[in-house]
């Protein structure tokens, strides 16, 4: 019996002449050298593939004809394996259904083959960083043909991070800083797109040098959501198109207290957290896989049927068996409510962290809406005023703030017992924040309507050309360049890419929430608008009404 080695050198070898004589279908010349390198990877691959790699070669070698002389030493080894893989119709060698999943996961669907089947495994068996590059593939590979060992991943993998006035900031996280991965759970809100609520990832991750459990907990400014989320460049969000699968869909990340801010205090949303039972390993893998598929996904995003917690129990399947392997998630939820609900009952997950909600919200596992603490200031501040002239937080909101501003100054009891009741005044403080809140809101909203219909490079050129230069960089980074990073699609990189091909930080922006700022921005909408457009109209009222909120916040803090 001819070694493996033997067999297909030679198949390379004496298949190389076929070349030579101008067949198109012939195998690519390979030299002896060059396989005797390759053969030294391969002993790494796993045994059950090397196996069919030779019945391959075999095949090849009784169809090849008689032996030729063999072809020089700059013959391109990848080539003949390629060749070989590609030309082979042996099953064990062919995508199967697990591989269509996996495509899905990472790419997306209606997307582009991309790399097909034949060149990934040729990759996994030759090349050394595939396993680090291209995680989510590599896993398929080692589980269908039962590789053993881990991959021996090191160092950081990168995520494209949505943050508030930066836009896209490209972080390198370690997957060792990640003590911890949860299931994030926001409840439902009003609006009808979030009816089942919203599921994502939660990463807690550990201060660079620190690995005490309550150090990571608390560090919540380093921790990120990872979710699926459609990508929307209209106004706000459309009910049909989200039904039609007219949006895509990527895997975002975001700043854990971004998220917060959005669902508990400015949608008034509940958040659950999760935690997944994964050891060290599993982490670790898990963290590089979603890293992959972040860089890659982009699929069609459906209410029904492709939806946050569909597209996210999918990754979950290629970067954690686990969650595959269970008897109840295997077949998936279309619900985001329903996969929560069924997950905390595993054992896949630490349900019990969430049997008392009142241990939970000490313990950063739940996280309560917002909304009682604002009604119950609501209650304190109307009941301290001679003549409230509001009576629900909305109607209190729908005030304009100089109009607010000027009532308290005309109470002349209700502003001595402000200087006074540091209670009060706590209260009074949180309605202007939540003011503010809804004005930063409404004014992104309203200047996406305005600047991004339409010809947006030419108007904000014209824009540029009218503003003083401090309110010209204001306007540009407070209010355009995240405006414009959200409705732009995100590019997709083939597995994880190295330092070299993204950014390494987030450009320089101007603290946006400073005094000088909110100044600038207002005075520059004021000056950059066509003054006969009712929607300029409207963003300037929206401008003034978030910058004199921001005004009265300053008044407070300085009773």
């Amino acid at each position: 019996m001819m070694s493996l080695a033997g067999v297909l050198l030679t198949v390379f070898c004496c298949a190389g002449c076929a070349a030579t004589a101008g067949t198109a279908a012939g195998p690519a010349r390979f030299p002896v050298e060059g396989w005797r390198q390759m053969q030294a990877r391969l002993v790494k691959a796993p045994l059950e593939l090397r196996l069919e790699v030779t019945r391959a070669a075999e095949a090849r070698n009784a169809s090849a004809g008689p032996a030729h002389q063999l072809p020089h030493e700059n013959g391109d080894a990848r080539k003949g394996l390629l060749d070989l893989l590609t030309r082979t119709d042996r099953k064990a060698l062919l995508p199967d259904g697990a591989f269509e999943q996996t495509r899905r996961v990472v790419l997306g669907e209606n997307r582009p083959l991309g790399q097909g089947y034949a060149e990934l495994l040729a990759a996994y068996l030759l090349d050394q960083d595939f396993a680090c590059r291209q995680p989510a593939y590599h896993g398929y590979f080692q589980r269908r043909y039962h590789g053993e060992g881990a991959a021996g991943c090191s160092g950081e993998v990168p995520f494209s991070v949505m943050a508030s006035y930066q836009g896209a900031e490209v972080l390198w996280l370690d997957p060792k800083r990640v003590k911890a991965v949860h299931l994030l759970f926001a409840g439902k809100s009003g609006n009808a797109a979030s009816r089942f609520g919203h599921a994502a990832l939660r990463l807690v991750v550990c201060p660079e040098g620190r690995t005490a459990a309550d150090e990571c907990d608390a560090n919540l400014e380093g921790h990120l959501v990872l979710g699926f989320q459609a990508h929307v460049d209209d106004l706000a969000i459309s009910t049909w198109k989200a039904l039609a699968g007219d949006y895509r869909a990527y895997l975002y990340a975001n700043h854990f207290m971004d998220v917060y801010h959005e669902y508990a205090i400015a949608e008034f949303r509940e958040i659950y957290s999760l935690p997944l039972r994964l050891d060290a390993a599993q982490r670790d893998s898990l963290v590089r896989g979603l890293s992959d598929i972040h860089w890659r996904y982009a699929g069609n995003y459906s209410y029904f049927s492709n939806n946050c917690a569909s597209m996210l129990q999918d990754a979950l399947r290629v970067a954690w068996p686990a969650l595959a392997a269970d008897a109840v998630m295997k077949d998936g939820f279309l619900r985001p409510d329903s996969f929560f609900e069924a997950l905390r009952s595993r054992d896949i997950s630490e349900g019990d962290k969430l049997h008392s909600l009142e241990a939970a919200e000490r313990d950063g596992y739940y996280f309560s809406s917002t909304k009682e603490f604002y009604l119950r200031a609501l209650e304190v501040v109307k009941g301290a005023m001679g003549s409230p002239g509001f009576t629900t937080l909305e109607s209190y909101l729908e005030t304009d703030p100089i109009a607010r501003r000027e009532a308290r100054s005309a109470d002349s009891a209700y502003m001595a017992r402000l200087a006074s009741d540091r209670h009060l005044r706590e209260a009074q403080l949180m309605l202007e924040e939540y003011a503010c809140v809804k004005g930063e809101r409404l004014l992104a909203a309203e200047a996406a309507r305005y600047f991004l219909n339409g010809d947006f490079l030419e108007s904000l050129k014209e824009v540029g050309a009218r503003l003083p230069p401090e309110q010209a960089r204001v306007f540009q980074d407070c209010l355009m360049a995240p405006l414009v990073e959200r409705a732009r699609p995100k590019q997709s990189i083939a597995g994880i890419p190295v330092r070299e091909a993204v950014p390494a930080t987030a450009v320089e922006t101007t603290a946006c929430h400073s005094e000088e700022a909110m100044k600038l921005l207002r005075e520059s909408v004021y000056a950059a608008g066509d003054t006969g457009s009712q929607e300029w109209r409207r963003l300037k009222d929206i401008s003034r009404y978030w910058s004199e909120s921001w005004t009265n916040v300053k008044m407070l803090k300085q009773l």
